[in-house]
C-alpha cells in the first residue's frame, strides 16, 4: 500500500515538473512571437530599399544670384538601394538616386540630378524595433539642365551625402525608414560639352525621404 502511494505521489510530481516545463516553453515562445525584431538582427542579410521625399536647396543652389542656381524647394527626390550587413548594425551597399528641380522663376526650366554611389550604414539596437541610424557615401553626381525644347548634361562631378534615420522593423522581412540627407555635388566646374561651359555652381540640398527595405534570404 505504502508502495502504490509512493509511485503515484511521484507520478504526480513527475506529472507537475512537465506541465511546468511545458508552461515555461510556452511563455518563451509567446515573448518570442511578440518581441519585434531590431535591425541588428540584420546581421548576414541583405537588403534592397527604396526611398521617396523632397528637397530643400541650400547655399548657391538656392541663391537667386545671377550665375547661382536660384532652384526651389519641394524638388521630387527618389533613390534605391542595395546593401548588405557584413557585421552587426554595420552595412555596406550601392545606390542611385534622382531628384527634379524647377527654376524659381520659370518652372519649365528643370535641373535633373542623377546620382550613383557607395554608402555605409550604421544601426544602433533599439530594444521595440525602433533603430536609430547614421549614414555616409560617395560617388559621382551628374547635372542636366533642360526646358521643354531642349537638354544639355554636364560631365560628372564628385557628390557625398551624411545623414541621420530611423528604421522600423516591421517582421523579419520588411522594415520602414524615415531619414534626413545633406546632399553635396561639386559640380561648380563641371563642364557642359554641348554649350562649352561650366555649370556654376554646386548642387547643395536638404533630403527628407520616407522608404521600405525588404530583407533576404
Amino acid at each position: 500500500m505504502t508502495r502504490n502511494r509512493s509511485i503515484a505521489v511521484l507520478c504526480a510530481v513527475t506529472i507537475a515538473l512537465t506541465a511546468a516545463r511545458a508552461d515555461a516553453l510556452v511563455r518563451r515562445h509567446r515573448l518570442r512571437a511578440h518581441r519585434r525584431p531590431a535591425v541588428s538582427d540584420w546581421y548576414a542579410r541583405t537588403a534592397l530599399s527604396a526611398y521617396l521625399g523632397g528637397g530643400i536647396p541650400v547655399g548657391t543652389f538656392s541663391s537667386p544670384r545671377p550665375g547661382d542656381g536660384n532652384h526651389r524647394s519641394g524638388a521630387l527626390d527618389w533613390a534605391v538601394e542595395l546593401e548588405h550587413f557584413f557585421a552587426p548594425g554595420l552595412s555596406l551597399g550601392a545606390g542611385v538616386s534622382n531628384v527634379t528641380w524647377e527654376d524659381r522663376d520659370d518652372p519649365a526650366l528643370e535641373t535633373h540630378l542623377d546620382a550613383l554611389y557607395g554608402f555605409f550604414r550604421y544601426v544602433f539596437a533599439g530594444a521595440t524595433g525602433a533603430s536609430p541610424y547614421v549614414r555616409a557615401g560617395m560617388g559621382a553626381q551628374r547635372v542636366q539642365f533642360q526646358d521643354p525644347l531642349e537638354r544639355f548634361r554636364a560631365d560628372a562631378a564628385l557628390y557625398v551625402e551624411a545623414g541621420a534615420g530611423v528604421a522600423l522593423r516591421l517582421s523579419d522581412a520588411l522594415a520602414l525608414d524615415l531619414q534626413t540627407t545633406y546632399r553635396h555635388g561639386f559640380s561648380e566646374n563641371a563642364l557642359v560639352p554641348d554649350v562649352d561651359a561650366v555649370v556654376g555652381f554646386d548642387t547643395q540640398y536638404w533630403s527628407f525621404q520616407g522608404g521600405v527595405s525588404l530583407l533576404f534570404p
